[in-house]
């Protein structure tokens, strides 16, 4: 099921915020006062009563936010609902932000519901702002435990004459994230405000707290397969939204890059005798697709279609090597790319995928195939293996000249739909020695 292509939530941000927020106009009753448990508030309003509440008292002017914990910003990139990255007046230097007191749902690695919403909404904000002020949550300012994003509070103005708003306030008073401070603690100055903000987000039933439908999250899988994603990716991505639906395929894992312990797969599929792929982004290695994927085998993919610098991608797969519900990508085959090179070290991502170069013992033309039998060790555990390999003839080659293969060794990839049995789609991809 496609995404619909209604533009509600950009038209409300774009239309409705900047009256609701920066010229202080209440929102829309009820207000946390006269909600009943059992009422929902309005998705389209932008609710600010209780932010409005917290005033910013620290002195500002000329600070640096590293060593004095406040600091003057300007916004270069949202990241998503709780994590953007800012240009420091002051000092000119760069600093990302993890919002403190609040965790908004997954919309990268992992993508849950009003993860991608979350997301929109802070940009929208941020990229709507005047002035942005970055408060740290400890003085001098501290890292999260990824080392690389700093903690802390996003203040904002809308205009001169309007007041500092907490935008981490923001988000909890609209329901786009519980609120994760402590009471009693002061590592949590902010914890009652906070706290009415739940209250009130959750008795309204608002996104996280109640079951309203996100338009920007599918919640189900489309059927399809990697050259139709590879050649029509539109067809499955909402361009209005920027957003893009869940789909379900079948690939192999051909490739993994990690950078800055970010797991980078490769995933390729053959179809009509070509080989398609596109990225997928599994998130830190600590998630499931990270230390579930195994470069080699072939999987039931079910992740959601994202873009990433203008370029697509699958990210949010969730895996199991218990299996789970049809959300969850399946093992389908365990061996089935496998490549024969001498020149590549194991690493334990190949998973039984990688095998020294192919030693020919026997070389027959079969039909219009050649067919080789080779052994080849494999990398993990030194074991040698046997293998049929076949390979299109494209290059008209006689008995002759096939039957002077034997005694070569070969560098290739090939897959196997059947055990033993390795396929190579073009002879030209085959080096011997």
């Amino acid at each position: 099921m496609k995404l619909n292509r209604r533009l509600l939530s950009i038209l409300l941000l774009s239309i409705g915020f900047a009256s609701l927020v920066s010229c202080g106009t209440k929102p829309s009753k009820p207000t946390i006062e006269q909600t009943e448990e059992d009422v929902e508030l309005d998705l389209n309003q932008v609710y600010s009563d209780i932010t409005a509440k917290l005033k910013l008292t620290k002195d500002y002017a000329g600070k640096d936010f590293f060593s004095e914990g406040i600091g003057e910003a300007e916004l270069i990139k949202v990241r998503d609902g709780d994590t953007a990255e800012f240009k420091l007046k002051e000092s000119g230097k760069s600093v990302v932000i993890r919002s403190y007191g609040i965790n908004t749902p997954e919309s990268t690695g992992k993508v849950e519901k009003w993860g991608k919403a979350a997301s929109v909404f802070s940009k929208e904000i941020l990229e709507s702002a005047k002035y942005l002020l970055l408060e740290a949550s400890k003085t001098p300012a501290v890292h999260d435990s990824y080392g690389e994003r700093y903690l802390g509070y996003v203040w904002y103005k809308m205009d001169d004459n309007s007041d500092w708003m907490n935008i981490n306030l923001l988000m909890v008073e609209n329901g786009y994230t519980p609120s994760n401070c402590v009471p009693g603690s002061i590592d949590y100055p902010y914890y009652a405000n906070f706290k009415e903000a739940e209250d009130f987000a959750s008795k309204g039933k608002l996104r996280i707290h109640g079951n309203a439908v996100d338009q920007y999250f599918s919640t189900k899988a489309e059927k399809t397969d990697l050259k139709k994603l590879v050649e029509d990716p539109n067809a499955y991505y909402n361009v209005e939204l920027d957003t893009g639906s869940k789909v379900e395929f079948e690939a192999y894992i051909s490739d993994l890059a990690v950078r800055s312990e970010q797991y980078h797969f490769t995933v390729s599929a053959v179809i009509d005798g070509e080989i398609y792929s596109m990225p997928l982004y599994a998130g830190y290695g600590h998630t499931q697709a990270a230390r579930g994927l195994k470069v080699g085998t072939k999987y039931k993919i079910v992740g959601f279609l994202q873009k990433h610098y203008d370029k697509f991608q699958i990210s949010g797969v969730k895996y199991s090597d218990f299996g789970g519900d049809a959300d969850y990508s399946k093992l389908l085959i365990k061996n089935y790319y496998l490549e024969f090179n001498d020149n590549k070290k194991y690493d334990v991502s190949w998973d039984k995928s990688l095998f020294s170069s192919a030693l020919i013992s026997a070389a027959v033309i079969d039909g219009e195939n050649i067919k080789l039998t080779v052994t080849a060790t494999e990398l993990r555990d030194e074991e040698a293996q046997n293998f049929t390999i076949l390979v299109p003839n494209t290059n008209k080659l006689d008995g002759s000249k096939v039957a002077g293969l034997v005694g070569k060794k070969a560098s290739f990839k090939g897959y196997q739909e059947e055990a033993g049995t390795v396929t190579v789609l073009k002879y030209s991809n085959i080096e011997f020695k």
